[in-house]
C-alpha cells in the first residue's frame, strides 16, 4: 500500500506532523506531500489510520478543542491496539500482538521453517535424480555448448509448430507468442487469410493492418463456434485436436462477425478474453510433451522426493540432434554476414520458411535490427522480407497489447508481452489450421 496525503499548500516540517497506526512501513515527506508506505503485505488485521496535526494558520475551522498537540496524540493512542515505540520516527508499525498471538505466529513460523527445509531437500534429491537418469540439460548450458557451432541448413519442415514448443520454450528461444506468428505466417502462406497494409506510411512498422479469412462464412460455421467447448475440454483433459486446431477456433471466434477485422478490433477481442487464452497458452506445454513422446524425441519419467513429485524429461538420440540442429541454426541466423544477410533480402532468396524460424528460434530482435539499420523498413523498398515480417508484426503486436492489458498470465508467456515489436508475438491472428484442421 501507498498512501499520499496532498494538499492546497506544500506540506512541511514546520506545518505539520504526522503519525501512522497498524501498517508496517515508513512515513516521510516527499515534494510537499505526505507519503506512507507499507513495507509487509498486508492483511485484515490491519487498519491504516493516520493523524495529522496541523500549523492552526493552515486551516480555517468551525469546531475548536482547546487542547495541545501531545495531548491530542495520547488521547489517539490512549487503549489502541498500536505499539508506541518509534513514533517520533518515520517508522510506522503494526498492530500489537496478544501472548497467544505470538505463540501461533511463532509456531507458524518454524512449522513453515520446517516445511521449506522439507521442500529444499526434497528439490535438491530431485536434481540428484534427474542428472543420474539423463534429464535434458538447461537451455543456458546447451547453448553455452554450442555457441560456436553453427549449420545454414534449417532443421527439417516442421507442420506441427506447437508440438516442438517445449524444446523451443527450455532453450528460451520461442514462448506462446512466437508460436502465434509462426502459425500467422503458415496460414497466409497456404492461402487461408489475408493481411493487408491499410495505409501508406513511411515505415512498414507504423503501418495499419487488416485481415481477412478466406471462405469466412464456411470457416465460422465449421470451427467458429465450438472454441468454448474446446476450452471445456481442455479443463477436462479431453481435448484431442491438434495445438493449431485450437488457434483457429479461437481466431474465429476473435473476428467477432468481421469478414475484415483491424488489428484494433482485435487488441479489444484479446484484452476481453484474455483469461480464456491463457488457458490456451497453459495446455501448449502438455500438447508438446506427449507430441515430441509419440514422435520418439523424448522420455518422459514420473517420480518423487522428500513427497515433492517431479518429472524427468530424457531426450533420445533423435531428441538430442534436433536440440543442437536448433542452437545451430539460430547460431547462424543471428551470426550470418550482413553484406551476405542484406543481398539475399534484396534478391529475395529469403522465403516463408526461414522467417517461420526467426519466431521459433529467437531471432526476430536481430532482424528487425538489422532492417532499421539498412533503412528496410521503409514503404518505398519493395522487397518481400522486410515487407512480410512487419505484415505480421504489426498485427501480433497489437494482439500483445491487448492480452497485456487484459492481464493475461500463462507460464507460457514470454517476458517481452505486450513489449517491442521485436517480440513479433501475439495470439490468435490466424486462418485455417492446414493439414491438422481438417
Amino acid at each position: 500500500m501507498t498512501m499520499t496525503i496532498s494538499s492546497y499548500e506544500p506540506f512541511t516540517k514546520e506545518n505539520v506532523r504526522f503519525y501512522g497506526f497498524g501498517i508496517v512501513g515508513n512515513m516521510h515527506l516527499k515534494d510537499g506531500n505526505i507519503v506512507w508506505k507499507s513495507s509487509e503485505a498486508m492483511d485484515d488485521s490491519n487498519y491504516a489510520t493516520v493523524l495529522l496535526q496541523f500549523d492552526s494558520k493552515l486551516f480555517n475551522t468551525n469546531a475548536n478543542k482547546d487542547k495541545t498537540l501531545e495531548e491530542e496524540r495520547s488521547m489517539a493512542l490512549h487503549n489502541s491496539n498500536y505499539n508506541e515505540d518509534y513514533l517520533d520516527s518515520n517508522e510506522t508499525l503494526g498492530p500489537k500482538m496478544s501472548l497467544t498471538g505470538k505463540i501461533f505466529s511463532g509456531l507458524g513460523i518454524l512449522f513453515g521453517s520446517i516445511v521449506a527445509l522439507w521442500t529444499i531437500a526434497g528439490l535438491w534429491i530431485a536434481n540428484r535424480k534427474k542428472k543420474a537418469r539423463g534429464h535434458i540439460k538447461s537451455g543456458y548450458t546447451i547453448k553455452k555448448d554450442l555457441k560456436n557451432l553453427s549449420t545454414k541448413i534449417p532443421p527439417s519442415k516442421m507442420n506441427d509448430y506447437a508440438g516442438y514448443a517445449y524444446l523451443l520454450n527450455h532453450l528460451d528461444y520461442a514462448y506462446f507468442e512466437q508460436f502465434i506468428s509462426a502459425y500467422l505466417i503458415k496460414w497466409h502462406r497456404d492461402n487461408r487469410i489475408e493481411i493487408e497494409f491499410e495505409d501508406d506510411s513511411k515505415k512498414l512498422n507504423k503501418r495499419n493492418t487488416s485481415i481477412i479469412v478466406k471462405d469466412y462464412e464456411t470457416e465460422k460455421e465449421e470451427y467458429g463456434k465450438y472454441f468454448e467447448e474446446a476450452l471445456k475440454q481442455i479443463e477436462n483433459e479431453t481435448y484431442n485436436g491438434d495445438y493449431e486446431l485450437l488457434l483457429w477456433m479461437m481466431f474465429l471466434n476473435a473476428m467477432d462477425d468481421h469478414k475484415v477485422i483491424t488489428k484494433k478490433n482485435l487488441e479489444k477481442w484479446f484484452k476481453k478474453n484474455a483469461t480464456d487464452v491463457s488457458k490456451v497458452a497453459d495446455y501448449l506445454e502438455d500438447y508438446s510433451k506427449e507430441y515430441l513422446e509419440e514422435n520418439g524425441y523424448i522420455k518422459v519419467e514420473k517420480d518423487s522426493a522428500a513427497f515433492v513429485p517431479f518429472e524427468v524429461i530424457i531426450p533420445t538420440t533423435k531428441g538430442h540432434d534436433l536440440i543442437e540442429h536448433f542452437v545451430k541454426y539460430s547460431n547462424y541466423l543471428q551470426n550470418e554476414d550482413e553484406d551476405t544477410w542484406l543481398e539475399r533480402v534484396k534478391d529475395d532468396e529469403i522465403q516463408t520458411e526461414e522467417l517461420i524460424y526467426i519466431y521459433l528460434l529467437g531471432v526476430t530482435d536481430e532482424i528487425e535490427s538489422r532492417f532499421k539499420k539498412y533503412h528496410l523498413n521503409k514503404s518505398e523498398e519493395n522487397y518481400f522480407y522486410p515487407n512480410y515480417f512487419y505484415l505480421f508484426n504489426n498485427t501480433t503486436n497489437y494482439i500483445n497489447r491487448g492480452l497485456s492489458s487484459g492481464g493475461f498470465s500463462s507460464s507460457q508467456a514470454s517476458s517481452g508481452l505486450g513489449g517491442s515489436t521485436g517480440m513479433g508475438g501475439g495470439a490468435g491472428a490466424g486462418g485455417g489450421g492446414g493439414g491438422g484442421a481438417r
